[in-house]
């Protein structure tokens, strides 16, 4: 016979649990990712990020990261200037497209390689072409801040088509507001 709470584990096992755990932000950004094209930026002269791959770096481990990850937009130069570190995970914060209209997109990817990432900018213009290249690679990644409107594009039709195409979504982010994260979670539910 099954006693109640016999599956919740006690406290001493939840500590355990918490201390084997590992903190990594997913989502950093270095001074490399001034050099891309987001073009609203580009536009005023105000860069993304000021502070260099290393300087990020210390500051994630200031706040208690076990792993580092730098996601440039559309670039790997940032956080390759660090590579060498062992607690540092390569990514990219890869612009990509819906080919019918252009509805501009952000996925996280991590883990690549230089290849991975020509690669990957090769097909950006194509989100679906960059989500069978990511699933047959075995990339991890998420789909960054999925219901930002970032060229007022974005309509339900292709968050749906996000859930269908990806596995990773970013519910999480420290720049957008937390009701970003409560219409996304709720539009997932339904959809």
């Amino acid at each position: 016979m099954r006693q109640i709470g016999q599956n919740i584990p006690r406290h001493d096992e939840r500590n355990d649990i918490a201390s084997k755990s590992k903190r990594v932000d997913l989502h950093c950004h270095s001074v490399a990712s001034s050099l891309t094209a987001e073009s609203v930026l580009n536009a005023i002269h105000c860069p993304e990020c000021y502070s260099d791959p290393l300087d990020v770096h210390a500051q994630a481990k200031r706040r208690g990261m076990d792993w580092v990850a730098i996601t440039d937009h559309d670039t790997i130069a940032g956080v390759t200037a660090i590579a060498n570190l062992a607690d540092v995970i390569v990514g990219e914060e890869l612009t990509c497209w819906f080919p019918e209209d252009q509805c501009k997109m952000h996925v996280l990817v991590y883990g690549i390689t230089p290849e991975d990432h020509a690669n990957l900018q090769a097909i950006a213009k194509d989100i679906y072409a960059v989500a069978a290249y990511i699933e047959e690679r075995r990339i991890a990644h998420s789909v960054a801040h999925p219901i930002y409107r970032q060229n007022d594009r974005l309509e339900r039709w292709h968050l749906e088509r996000l859930l269908l195409l990806f596995k990773g979504f970013e519910c999480l982010n420290g720049a957008h507001s937390p009701l970003h994260r409560e219409a996304f979670e709720t539009a997932a539910r339904v959809a």
